[in-house]
């Protein structure tokens, strides 16, 4: 085994020391190939040939060229045998990860089960996410871990919201089933089934009737003043908590009160994440993963912004003023969800609010600062609180 600890890379050593040191064995071979490499590594795929081309080449359709690309090279390297001359090898049969694999193969009665897995970019929410394997390469499904305060309850919600998504059985979305539930060595483990085989990236959004469905996850949408509902108090609370760091969100948040806490606007649930690389078609229905972030008591419409948001700022590479401008073209799709006139800048706002709260939260848990978002976002907020 490759010791954690004398991994360079800080993000290869992070998931090395969730999932093999969690339990020291005996040791012994490496049980995973780094792709590309130790110094920028992307994937983690076992050492057996056809576990890892199937893991590599599952579900691809879904993912930027450029992945497609890196993933169909290391493919091939491996199955052409050249891997242990190319990759790097890390990891021990015989740690954490093997008890966890061990556990949810008797728990899913699949047999035996290898895992393959991306390496997350350092932040408080990063948590393994292994892709589970059977020996003949077919994926069994995809097991978050979370070892993490932060990301033990980002696990947990997203097995509630699961949950209820299940009981609801929307007639407009499909999102994945619950195969396990539950908790190993402290961690919190939610597995779910893979999408399937002839999934595709959804990119754009063609019915706003998954997000009228959705909305009523937890209760019917209702008419509510802006200050009355649960998703502005939480959003007031949680720049409480960040503090002076938070001073021009908290002037943006009062200038917004003072502007429209009387205004009706529609509350439902929202997904929190619904963004292109969370959505899928197949079989003529949409798909829709990645629940972690679903909360109730949010203004309706602000999952039609924020994808248009990600879209400019992570899938275009714009920058943050552009892609805050780019929210605009979510005001028909507002208009359609039955918000009422002015409700458009007030999603804007409350949503330039949340993203500062999530990635202020994150720099204050450890999280490098993104130059592309800080300090770009102050003057945003500045011209919120104006």
């Amino acid at each position: 085994m490759i010791a954690s600890r004398a991994i360079p890379n800080e993000e290869l050593a992070w998931m090395a020391g969730v999932l093999w040191d969690g339990r020291r064995g005996a040791g012994g071979r490496a049980s995973h190939y780094v792709i590309p490499g130790r110094g920028r590594p992307r994937v983690l795929v076992p050492r057996e040939r056809a576990v890892a081309t199937a893991s590599l080449l599952s579900h691809n359709r879904l993912r930027p060229i450029g992945t497609r690309m890196l993933r169909w090279g290391a493919a091939m390297a491996i199955r052409s045998g050249m891997a242990p001359i190319v990759f790097p090898q890390v990891g021990d049969p015989v740690g954490f990860s093997a008890d966890l694999v061990g556990r949810l193969a008797d728990a899913l009665g699949a047999g035996r089960l290898a895992w393959s897995a991306g390496v997350p970019a350092r932040t408080p929410f990063r948590k393994p996410v292994l892709q589970l394997v059977d020996p003949r390469g077919r994926i069994v499904g995809f097991a978050k871990v979370g070892a993490e305060p932060v990301a033990r309850a980002l696990v947990e919600n997203e097995g509630e919201i699961l949950r209820r998504v299940a009981e609801l059985a929307p007639r407009t979305f499909a999102a994945p089933e619950i195969l396990y539930r539950g908790e190993v060595q402290g961690a919190s483990v939610l597995v779910t089934a893979p999408l399937p085989p002839s999934a595709r990236r959804a990119r754009s959004i063609r019915s706003l009737d998954p997000l009228r469905e959705l909305a009523g996850l937890h209760s019917e949408v209702v008419s509510s003043p802006l200050s009355e509902t649960a998703g502005w108090a939480d959003l007031r609370r949680r720049l409480e908590r960040i503090g002076a760091p938070a001073a021009a969100a908290a002037a943006a948040a009062d200038e917004l009160h003072r502007r429209a806490a009387s205004l009706e606007v529609l509350v439902g649930t929202w997904h929190g994440d619904w963004v292109p690389w969370n959505l899928a078609e197949a079989d003529g229905r949409l798909h829709v993963i990645d629940w972690e972030h679903a909360e109730p008591g949010q203004v309706l419409g602000l999952d039609l912004v924020h994808h248009a948001f990600q879209r400019a700022f992570i899938g275009k590479g714009s920058s943050l003023r552009d892609s805050l401008r780019a929210r605009r073209v979510a005001a028909d799709g507002v208009v359609l969800l039955g918000q009422g006139p002015g409700s458009l800048e007030v999603l804007l706002a409350i949503h330039t609010l949340k993203i500062f709260i999530r990635m202020e939260e994150a720099r204050l848990l450890g999280a490098p600062t993104n130059p592309r978002f800080h300090p770009q976002i102050l003057h945003a907020l500045r011209e919120l609180a104006r």
